[in-house]
């Protein structure tokens, strides 16, 4: 048994990305022990260091990567490997920070990027649909690698919408050839959306309909827009985001003394300078008031989105913080220092989920309308616990501080809810996960020669 897992972000450098592809792995190897677990990544290294047990593929060419630092790295001690990863990503991000050192001010209207990425491609291409540019010999490689899996998972993420085409577009291209070749394909932990741009959409309405299982993680905007589409309700499962169980797993009874605080400035969710002001008056002022940390709680350490960067920000004049700097930190790492919170304080989607499935109350604050979507959609599903917030708000300031003393005077209570919530979306992923695995082994050996396909 041969699984290929489909991260589209590639770069391992993102916790909440780890906690779901983890997740996946975890779930479906539980069905299949003996499964070869195989992960498109251009960070090899990095994925043996998170996960020994799975195999890194080249995104160029679907080639299993094997070299010989892996070698070193099974030999050398674990600490020691780490130390040298750690070392490398300060002198990477020191490099990027000379460049980017300022908070824009503002931020333009984000374009998408062209359909074909490979400017010479000409007559060689195939026409694999509308908006599938492929260029022959690819596909070829792709169908020829590709069709010797036995079961094709794109893993969670939030992807599925205009502002990382770029990404979409390689995985709905390989989740083509995989359909093409009668393997089974499922997309999990997927959070829908927003999709507005044409070319977006009918490529969407291409491959999502053919896709064998969706479990998504967004109801008020995901299913509506699924359905849409033109994909069937019966290939549409809810389930909440996967990395709520072990997020829940680590949780404790008892609550945290600390306030969590996490943020992402890109371009994508608008996040500016004065918002940073605002956020860091309001929290220091309640740290003082309580008399607490302030925990940083940084999810993506890639060098153009680095959160602890801009969360550093925010605690800077504070003297009781805790910044973690480390910036390899596995998810439970992560879920651990959240763990040390009574409430969170989040401009970051999983700094949300990895506070929310422990049980602990979450402030949330967006500009863009792509994560005011997503943080909101938390609110839907996890109540009065999840409270969100436009940083464009002209009384942002007195609302972050009425909702801040909300939710530490009532973290005890709001305890149990959340968990109960969280149970709740753990069993409909056990559910949907058993669907996954019946799905698989009733296709395994009823398939057509997969190879037939490579020579059409």
């Amino acid at each position: 048994m041969r699984i290929l897992f489909d991260q589209a972000s590639q770069d391992m450098r993102n916790k909440g990305n780890n906690a779901l592809l983890q997740s996946a792995m975890e779930r479906l190897s539980s069905y299949w022990p003996d499964a070869s677990l195989e992960v498109i990544t251009n960070a090899p290294n990095l994925l043996k260091m998170y996960f020994p047990y799975a195999y890194p593929v080249s995104p160029h060419g679907l080639y299993t990567i094997r070299n010989r630092f892996d070698n070193y790295i099974a030999l050398m001690p674990k600490s020691i490997g780490w130390f040298l990863f750690e070392l490398r990503e300060e002198i990477w991000h020191r490099r990027e920070m000379q460049k980017h050192t300022q908070v824009p001010q503002a931020f333009g209207k984000k374009t998408i990027s062209p359909v074909v990425e490979d400017n010479n491609i000409e007559a060689s291409t195939i026409n694999y649909g509308t908006n599938s540019l492929i260029n022959a010999p690819d596909q070829k490689v792709l169908v020829e690698t590709i069709s010797k899996y036995d079961l094709y998972v794109a893993s969670g993420g939030g992807y599925m919408c205009d502002t990382d085409w770029p990404m979409l577009r390689n995985v709905f291209n390989r989740l083509e050839v995989a359909i093409n070749c009668k393997i089974p394909t499922v997309m999990v932990g997927q959070g829908i959306g927003p999709i507005k741009d044409p070319r977006v959409l009918a490529r969407a309405s291409q491959i999502l309909p053919a896709v064998d299982l969706i479990l998504y993680r967004n109801q008020r905007y995901g299913l509506p827009l699924l359905l849409g589409l033109g994909v069937f309700p019966e290939h549409i499962i809810f389930t909440g985001d996967d990395a709520v169980e072990m997020t829940y797993k680590a949780h404790q009874k008892s609550c945290g003394s600390g306030i969590g605080v996490s943020l992402r400035v890109a371009q994508y969710t608008q996040v500016r300078e004065k918002h940073i002001d605002i956020i860091r008056t309001v929290l220091h002022r309640a740290a003082e008031a309580y008399k607490v940390q302030l925990i940083s709680v940084p999810i993506s350490s890639a060098r153009h989105e680095s959160d602890i960067t801009y969360i550093k920000k925010i605690l800077t004049g504070y003297s009781r913080s805790s910044i973690g700097y480390r910036k390899l930190d596995t998810p439970l790492d992560s879920i651990k220092r959240v763990r040390r919170c009574r409430l969170m304080v989040t401009g970051t989607y999983h700094g949300a989920i990895f506070a929310l499935a422990q049980g602990i109350p979450v402030v949330g604050v967006a500009n863009s309308d792509e994560y005011f979507n997503k943080l909101s959609e938390l609110a839907d599903e996890f109540g009065s616990g999840c409270q969100v917030f436009q940083l464009e708000d002209e009384q942002l300031s007195d609302k972050l501080r009425r909702a801040i003393d909300n939710a530490w005077s009532s973290a005890e209570i709001i305890k149990p809810v959340l968990l109960e919530s969280t149970v709740r979306q753990i069993n409909l992923q056990k559910a949907a996960y058993q669907r996954i695995y019946e799905l698989s082994s009733g296709r395994m050996g009823t398939r057509k020669d997969r190879t037939n396909y490579a020579t059409r």
